[in-house]
């Protein structure tokens, strides 16, 4: 039986300034949604253990970026298979002409079901038109954790500890390149709530990792970036880690 409880909370902002039609005549808007849930997934299919992510980011506009990351790592342990997922992705598109758009995705999924798992997601959208133009900014980060207990494990089983036990966090290290920055800060309420947005140009670009340990495993990954100068930016990826 699959079990899931959920919560849900959401803040949404418009301000003005200005009459319409005016030069000095601005609109803002912000909206933020967080979601976090738990639950137990059933295995009816009894197909292994793992986590799949899709995730998209796409900015129309002069000025764009396309921006994600995603880690995904799955472990078989003696007493636990272990399955964990984060994804960000983030898209920002300027336009003087007032048509810029920008949105994101990302959906993570448990595969063969789950003892226990939770996890929490959030995006925020951001827009802006004035007399300069228009900017738009879409987030949405999310993460989940999953855990599969074994048959025969726990504290009173005379099952023997393997001679090997598959590491579950993996050593940090440094990529060997600058992540690229979207120059955008958090809103300032205080301020005069806005973006501190600043690009030049049209990038896309994807930092993925991707680990199965175990006997039986499978690491798997599609990712595509695409720009057209002063146009569009785009990335996509798809993401799948498993064990048998």
């Amino acid at each position: 039986m699959s079990v899931t409880r959920t919560s849900t909370v959401g803040t949404s902002v418009s301000t003005s300034t200005g009459d319409a039609g005016d030069e000095t005549y601005s609109e803002t808007s912000y909206a933020s949604e967080t979601t976090v849930f738990v639950g137990v997934l059933s295995d009816a299919d009894d197909t292994g253990f793992g986590l799949g992510v899709q995730t998209d980011a796409t900015a129309l506009g002069t000025d764009t970026l396309a921006q994600l990351e995603v880690t995904a790592t799955v472990s078989d342990g003696p007493y636990v298979d272990s399955a964990s997922a984060s994804v960000e992705a983030i898209a920002v598109a300027e336009s003087p002409d007032g048509d810029a758009y920008a949105v994101t995705t990302a959906l993570i999924e448990v595969y063969g079901g789950a003892d226990l798992y939770f996890g929490s997601s959030q995006s925020t959208t951001y827009t802006v038109q004035d007399e300069t133009g228009s900017t738009t900014v879409s987030e949405v980060s999310a993460t989940v954790y999953a855990l599969q207990f074994s048959a025969d494990g726990g504290a009173g089983s005379e099952e023997a500890v393997p001679d090997y036990v598959p590491e579950t966090q993996l050593p940090q290290q440094e990529p060997p390149y600058l992540t690229p920055e979207c120059g955008c800060g958090e809103p300032d309420f205080d301020g005069g709530f806005g973006y501190d947005v600043d690009i030049d140009g049209n990038l896309a670009a994807f930092d993925i990792e991707a680990y199965a340990i175990g006997p039986d495993t499978l690491a798997d990954v599609s990712a595509d970036a695409f720009v057209v100068e002063d146009q569009i930016s785009t990335a996509t990826a798809v993401v799948v880690v498993a064990i048998g």
